[in-house]
């Protein structure tokens, strides 16, 4: 077995992210943790992004409540937009797997690559305001991860 860093395998670095033990933590922080730098810390985050897209565009479910809160808010006439991390391909397979459309609109989904610095930036969250065409005064901002600012 192909060993690395200080001596963690292929095997027990995809163990710890697929088992959760990271779970809100950036994928370079846990992987220097464990022992892991360089090039390979950087390989490694690579792989860990095309494994946790795979598994989200499979895996990704709704929290429980939540679509009825949104069909909640929608009913009283919210805009709502949704402000992402992950890339076109994954959030859009997410998006069709939830129905997420039938709350909230196209152009009001901000991947990781519409824009240059990602969350925690205010960049994404700005941005999906100025596409909603409302002022930023009066807009609330609400996560689904404990990480989320």
């Amino acid at each position: 077995m192909l060993t690395m860093g200080k001596e963690k395998s292929i095997r027990e670095i995809d163990e710890t992210f697929v088992n959760g033990r990271t779970r809100g933590v950036h994928p370079k922080i846990s992987l220097a943790h464990i022992g892991l730098e360089g090039i390979f810390l950087n390989n490694c985050v690579e792989r860990y992004r095309i494994i946790a897209a795979e598994i989200l565009r499979e895996e990704a479910e709704w929290i429980d409540g939540a679509p009825e809160m949104l069909e909640c808010l929608k009913g009283q006439a919210h805009l709502l937009g949704i402000v992402t991390t992950a890339g076109k391909i994954t959030s859009e397979a997410i998006c069709r797997r939830l129905k997420l459309h039938e709350f909230i609109p196209e152009e009001w989904i901000i991947h990781g690559n519409d824009v240059q610095n990602p969350k925690p930036s205010p960049e994404g969250i700005r941005l999906v305001i100025e596409r909603m065409g409302v002022a930023t005064k009066g807009s609330t901002f609400s996560g689904d991860h404990a990480t989320d600012v």
